[in-house]
């Protein structure tokens, strides 16, 4: 699978120190990422003063620089998908985003990365629409990734996220009181998260809960 995957992930899962973690259960499955060409500009990989407003330590920063040797660009290659991704006009979907969907759309077997529910919910519409067809791309998001991460990992996980809780509202609440005996409870709650926005998007198909691990 092609992951094109945008970049509220790539920064929130740097941000809890669990980036590289998360490429190493992907890679090994044998799944391959991509990434939007903004990201290092958007994270100010070269910038100390934009970095510093983007991640609140140096070693977050260092696990963005790590993966960016790792992840592939995101490109849109044939002309008819630029032309048809500039003539959708959604506030909700932002530039890079539409440059994801426009590289699913032109791979046989990808998978669409997005922290931002409300641009998974427009996707939903503009497929509902038969404006895009994206018959075999994954939706995955960012609890999704959390996951997979608690399954792989344990309790490890736990602790990156409660040490820095302001990274995501929707993944603080998952987690919220959880600890080493109950982080079954914090496994539950991001599923209830995960199946309520598939119930909103009949026309997407969400990552199944077990795959990569």
């Amino acid at each position: 699978m092609l992951l094109f995957v945008d970049n509220d992930v790539v920064i929130k899962l740097a941000e809890y120190e669990l980036l590289l973690s998360l490429h190493e259960i992907v890679s090994n499955s044998g799944h391959v990422v991509h990434v939007l060409e903004s990201l290092p500009y958007v994270v100010g990989v070269n910038n100390p003063i934009r970095s510093n407003k983007v991640f609140s330590t140096e070693s977050s920063l260092d696990q963005l620089k790590q993966f960016l040797d790792k992840a592939h660009l995101a490109r849109i290659e044939l002309v008819s998908t630029m032309q048809l991704i500039n003539s959708i006009d959604d506030p909700n979907l932002d530039e890079g985003e539409l440059t994801l969907i426009g590289c699913a759309m032109e791979s046989e077997d990808p998978g669409f990365c997005s922290g931002d529910k409300r641009a998974i919910r427009a996707v939903n519409k503009l497929v509902s629409a038969q404006t895009l067809t994206l018959d075999h791309c994954i939706i995955i998001i960012l609890e999704h990734t959390l996951h997979m991460l608690v399954r792989a990992l344990g309790t490890d996980v736990l602790e990156c996220v409660i040490r820095k809780p302001n990274v995501d509202k929707a993944v603080k609440l998952c987690f919220q009181g959880a600890t080493v005996d109950t982080i079954e409870h914090a496994i539950s709650a991001l599923e209830s998260y995960i199946n309520d926005l598939k119930r909103k998007c009949p026309s997407l198909v969400f990552i199944e809960l077990g795959d990569f691990i």
